[in-house]
């Protein structure tokens, strides 16, 4: 049984009049949720990590952590394999197709990383007592702005100038296989994507190998496949009932809980893809096959509306916390579980923001400028099926 939400979509497309410029937006709502999860437990990683590094808040401090926070990477990475194969469904093998893929992948994630990398070398210039990391040359800069991981940062580590930018610089590896094998047709096309994202895990296993290889053959980037795999067992399998969903979701936290307890979801290693990547298939698993309504209710819709903000909440929380900590040491705060609440929302409530007033503004912007276009950006041609745009939401356009 075909999932709920590509009927819909796959219903409107066939409805769709040849005079009609474009319908309303179909959102996969648990999609969006996930990500907002994903965002959210990074961002309480940090939080946990900043009050420890606080003498004032961390004196009877003891962190919440039933999980490693930081596997909400893994989850995105799951995730981003599962659009990847979603979005491109209907577009493998066809004229023009991977570049188009290409240019869209461009639009959703460089604007915002070049924003906040730029953002973070002039606090380094202007503010270099209150940075952790700085950079250490031009090299290291330029391998920022190109997703290269050219050198190591200050501290000796294969990171960008942005420290959470380590995740994009995979990102965009994948949409550069992931685009090549768009030349061919979907399923050598997939099979073909696997292939290389075995081999590369291999070699990084086996092999002593220079920079940036030695960061793009982490066997991390397998993560990626486990999304790709999820997608065809969404396709062919779902959707379950909401408890069935839970249930499969509990069991991938559950995991993630039991690899915690015995010391091994505590650092980086050729193994996380087991403790860290197969748990997150789980939870999305669960999320992205239970049943949804073709109408969210309202809270749902609250939540999607984050879900939406997840980009700017995970590149944007490191600048607030670092404002929040500022304005709570002028204020006196002792409590740090005040902190983290506070805090927290603060993150959520400025990611959101900026998604509407900064995010979607400048992707509009870049998807003009990359398109050469002349007329607005909402009229920009676009094949006549569902796609997922950069804000998780799911359009049909006409030519």
């Amino acid at each position: 049984m075909r999932p709920l939400v590509l009927k819909i979509a796959e219903a409107q497309n066939r409805g769709i009049g040849a005079s009609t410029r474009q319908a309303g937006p179909l959102t996969i709502g648990n999609l969006q949720i996930l990500r907002l999860v994903a965002a959210a437990m990074v961002l309480f990683g940090h939080l946990n990590h900043e009050v420890l590094q606080k003498p004032a808040l961390a004196s009877d401090f003891v962190p919440f952590q039933p999980i490693w926070w930081h596997c909400g990477v893994d989850i995105f990475f799951v995730v981003s394999g599962f659009i990847m194969a979603l979005i491109t469904r209907d577009s493998f093998g066809k004229p023009g197709a991977a570049g188009r893929f290409f240019r869209a992948r461009v639009i959703r994630l460089v604007p915002m990383y070049w924003l906040f990398t730029t953002l973070t070398l002039l606090a380094m210039a202007l503010v270099p007592a209150e940075m952790r990391h700085h950079t250490t040359n031009w090299k290291h800069v330029l391998g920022s702005y190109l997703f290269v991981p050219l050198t190591m940062n200050s501290d000796g580590a294969p990171r960008p100038v942005m420290i959470l930018g380590w995740t994009l610089n995979y990102e965009m590896l994948f949409y550069v296989i992931f685009a090549l094998a768009m030349r061919l047709n979907r399923r050598p096309g997939l099979i073909a994507v696997g292939a290389v994202l075995i081999a590369m895990a291999a070699a990084g296993m086996i092999f002593t190998l220079p920079m940036p290889l030695k960061v793009w053959c982490d066997p991390i980037v397998l993560e990626f496949l486990l999304g790709i795999l999820l997608y065809g067992l969404w396709q062919h399998c779902g959707p379950f009932p909401a408890w069935a969903g839970l249930l499969v979701a509990a069991q991938g936290y559950l995991a993630m809980a039991v690899f915690m307890a015995g010391g091994i979801a505590n650092h980086f290693d050729v193994t996380r893809v087991i403790w860290g990547g197969v748990p997150a298939a789980m939870i999305a698993a669960g999320v992205l096959m239970m049943r949804e309504r073709p109408i969210p209710g309202p809270i749902k819709r609250f939540f999607i509306g984050g879900g939406n903000a997840s980009y700017a909440l995970y590149l944007s929380h490191p600048f607030v916390l670092s404002a929040a900590a500022v304005f709570c040491a002028k204020a006196g705060f002792v409590s740090p579980q005040l902190y983290i609440g506070a805090t927290f929302v603060a993150c959520v409530a400025f990611s959101w923001v900026f998604y509407r007033k900064c995010e979607r503004p400048l992707q509009q912007l870049a998807q003009y400028w990359l398109a050469g276009a002349s007329n607005s950006v909402r009229e920009l041609p676009a094949n006549r099926v569902p796609q997922l745009l950069p804000s998780g939401h799911a359009s049909v356009r006409t030519q």
